[in-house]
């Protein structure tokens, strides 16, 4: 082993000590900047626990092809005003000669007339979107979300009568609707009425 001299260990020694403490400022300098730059960079909501923030919550619940699934169904719908109305006619592939009923739809000949009735006129409209509706509107009322209707959005089912059973059509926004009204009559874009109208709307989309 080479043994340094006193002098030569004094000479070595302070420069060491220089390095030394240089390198454990630059090495702690460093860890700083990298935990900083880890901080800045880190999401939002691992900064602090106070539940998801804002724009993760955002993200989550946004779907950017909602709105245009809802376009489709409307479309499909609108499409098919002026086709008559017939009582039991109607379905997922499009207007359908229509049933007797004994009554009313007998009268206006809807066994005779292709067409649709009003939950058939749904039924056609979602199955674009291959959202398969149950055939009766009375049904319907429990196929998908209850939304008071207060809270309506375009694309959602509105119905009257108890339990949905006199009519069902749908929402398109401001007030309006399409729908296959009654025997006699035709598919049609219409003002809602309020009359006996059920208090929440079923959201499919």
């Amino acid at each position: 082993m080479v043994q340094h001299s006193p002098v030569l260990r004094e000479r070595v020694k302070p420069g060491l000590r220089i390095t030394y403490k240089c390198f454990r400022i630059t090495f702690v300098a460093g860890i700083m900047l990298v935990t900083l730059a880890g901080l800045s960079q880190a999401p939002f909501s691992a900064r602090a626990d106070t539940g998801p923030a804002v724009h993760d919550i955002a993200i989550e619940s946004f779907d950017p092809g909602r709105s245009d699934r809802i376009t489709h169904v409307i479309d499909r719908a609108i499409a098919q005003t002026g086709v008559p109305y017939s009582w039991g006619g109607g379905g997922a592939y499009g207007p359908s000669i229509g049933i007797r009923d004994g009554g009313v739809a007998d009268a206006h000949g809807d066994f005779e007339k292709v067409g649709f009735d009003c939950s058939g006129l749904m039924v056609f409209a979602f199955a674009g979107e291959n959202i398969w509706l149950p055939r009766y509107s009375g049904d319907m009322l429990h196929a998908g979300t209850w939304v008071p209707i207060e809270l309506r959005e375009r694309g959602d089912l509105i119905f009257w009568g108890e339990d949905g059973r006199d009519h069902v059509a749908l929402y398109l926004g401001d007030n309006m609707m399409v729908e296959s009204p009654l025997s006699g009559g035709y598919v049609q874009v219409a003002p809602v009425r309020w009359d006996e109208i059920v208090p929440f709307v079923v959201r499919m989309l």
